[in-house]
């Protein structure tokens, strides 16, 4: 099926696995933010849950403990003191997003490629006593770029698709929220 998708129509396939690979890891408070369509599946449908799937402060919850796992694990990845030990986990987590962008992407499916990041993230942390006795040996190292590239990476693939317009939206509705107040 995913073949003949791809020979139907290649241009329309590739600018659909932007949005599974999005969609593989925006946050769970999406579902709030984007009138519950979550994913589209290989034969072009949209797939979404209802938005009392979970509770609105639990889904921040697991979106705020979400974030900082991520960002302190591409810290951590960046950073890393072995690329040698490293490239098998990187190259997994890439192999798995590869699959999910020819697929089918879901933020549940993220959850063993977050649990393989863990690691990182944890010698990041354990390693921020290190950081701030050598701060400016640590601003100056080339790797800093490599991780606030990563950084940024994600925050896009979070923002981009979805929060931005949601955002832009929400602004309009506040002042029409205080007017029937």
């Amino acid at each position: 099926m995913v073949r003949a998708k791809i020979a139907d129509d290649p241009g329309l396939f590739l600018s659909r696995m932007r949005y599974k690979v999005a969609s593989l890891f925006l946050l769970q408070l999406r579902s709030y933010a984007t009138g519950e369509v979550m994913t589209i599946s290989p034969d072009n449908k949209q797939i979404g849950l209802s938005v009392g799937e979970n509770p609105l402060w639990w889904s921040l919850i697991a979106d705020v403990k979400y974030g900082l796992v991520m960002i302190t694990a591409i810290i951590g990845a960046s950073f890393t003191p072995s690329w040698r030990r490293a490239t098998p986990i990187l190259l997994w987590m890439l192999y798995s997003v590869a699959i999910s962008a020819i697929t089918i992407a879901h933020h549940r499916l993220r959850l063993p490629i977050v649990g393989t990041l863990i690691p990182f993230s944890a010698f990041f942390i354990m390693s921020i006593p290190e950081f701030t006795r050598n701060f400016d040996e640590a601003r100056r190292d080339r790797r800093i770029w490599l991780a606030l590239g990563g950084i940024l990476l994600f925050g896009a693939l979070i923002f981009s698709t979805r929060y931005i317009t949601w955002f832009g939206g929400e602004r309009h509705t506040w002042a029409a929220r205080a007017t029937l107040a």
